[in-house]
């Protein structure tokens, strides 16, 4: 049996990525498995909230990252294996593992050593890198937390990260980018056949 084809969908925050996906899912249905946002998950049910001046917010940070890395690649062991057994065409992530590295400011390479893993073990992960740019490129005035409540980030951070995600991923061979437009159902609909594509 052949194994699912993967790509993970990133970029900065409220970047249309949620959208997106449900997207995809209704597009697509029975033949893709969908792993959420593990960052989402733990924010709004497990991880605790703090302030940005407390003393311990880059401990903060550093443990969420590592919280997140480890449940990610969990996840993703688990979707390739029910991906296997029940015979589905592709694998769709939320997020990768490079990721993390965005949010940390280090490349994907220091990602894997951090973490004692191979870069391109990690990288292999997915055939298809999309990279969908945050709103905040094009309309910072429009963004915020309203469709999120987990975000934290201002529009500024919010632009900064979205570069650091996609440099995460460069050593990736098939990373896409998709420009912030003000149709949003271009985006959608470019995200849509690049993995029609894939299939």
């Amino acid at each position: 049996m052949n194994r699912p084809q993967t790509f993970v969908l990133k970029g900065g925050p409220q970047s249309g990525k949620t959208t997106i996906m449900r997207a995809i899912e209704a597009e697509f249905g029975d033949t893709i498995i969908t792993v959420p946002e593990t960052a989402t998950a733990l924010l709004t049910h497990l991880w605790p909230q703090i302030e940005r001046e407390a003393a311990h917010h880059d401990a903060w940070v550093q443990t969420l990252q590592s919280g997140i890395f480890h449940t990610q690649l969990a996840l993703e062991e688990l979707a390739q294996i029910r991906g296997l057994s029940e015979g589905v065409a592709m694998i769709a992530f939320d997020r990768g593992v490079f990721d993390n590295a965005g949010y940390l400011g280090i490349s994907g390479a220091q990602l894997a050593a951090r973490f004692d893993r191979s870069l391109e073990e990690l990288m292999s992960h997915y055939d298809l890198v999309i990279h969908l740019d945050t709103l905040a490129v094009t309309q910072p005035e429009s963004f915020g937390s309203a469709s999120n409540l987990a975000r934290y980030e201002t529009a500024e951070e919010a632009v900064s990260v979205d570069e650091k995600i996609w440099q995460a991923y460069a050593d990736h061979p098939n990373q896409v980018r998709v420009a912030a437009k003000a149709d949003f159902s271009e985006k959608r609909d470019t995200v849509i056949e690049l993995v029609r594509g894939l299939l």
